[in-house]
């Protein structure tokens, strides 16, 4: 495939959102001017590139609930808080390959300890599954939240799939 027609596709794709388009050319535009070799181990890479999609996981969740970072990661028990960090940590498992405490580790505090340990991963993620069930803590809301969230983290992960694919069919 042609870079012409590589953009052409993803501004077709992402037409709805100018900033989303934006952002994926200008980040294809920094890995195709990369002239730096990466000497990194395939695990060491794989590694990493499932903490950087953590971390925009944490970035979409922020965003739909419009809450910073900072706050998300504080130990304020205010509930948009509360549910932010309940929808990271239950997708964070599910489209990464990270250990609880790893999830946790991206969620820095302002305790002493600096990090959530994974009983609290543990306890968002149950939490978060008992606020999608349609019985009796169902939550419509959160739902249509986490929806909302979790459709975002499926068009990221296939814009990282397409530069992916570009990188490897372009060398």
């Amino acid at each position: 495939m042609q870079p012409q027609q590589l953009v052409s596709q993803i501004i077709n794709h992402y037409k709805s959102s100018l900033s989303e388009t934006e952002t994926i050319l200008v980040y294809g535009e920094i890995l195709e001017n990369w002239k730096y070799p990466l000497s990194i181990e395939s695990n060491a890479l794989d590694e990493l590139e499932e903490f950087e999609l953590a971390h925009q996981i944490m970035k979409i969740c922020c965003l739909v609930y419009g809450e910073t970072e900072f706050a998300v990661s504080s130990k304020s028990r205010e509930q948009n808080l509360v549910k932010t960090r309940q929808c990271y940590c239950a997708f964070a498992k599910l489209y990464t390959s990270l250990s609880l405490k790893k999830i946790g580790s991206l969620l820095k505090g302002d305790s002493p300890r600096k990090t959530k340990d994974h009983s609290t991963v543990i306890n968002s993620i149950k939490r978060h599954n008992e606020l999608m069930s349609k019985e009796k803590y169902g939550d419509e809301y959160y739902q249509n939240k986490a929806e909302m969230i979790n459709d975002k983290i499926k068009k990221h992960i296939q814009v990282l799939q397409i530069l992916k694919q570009t990188k490897t069919t372009t060398k």
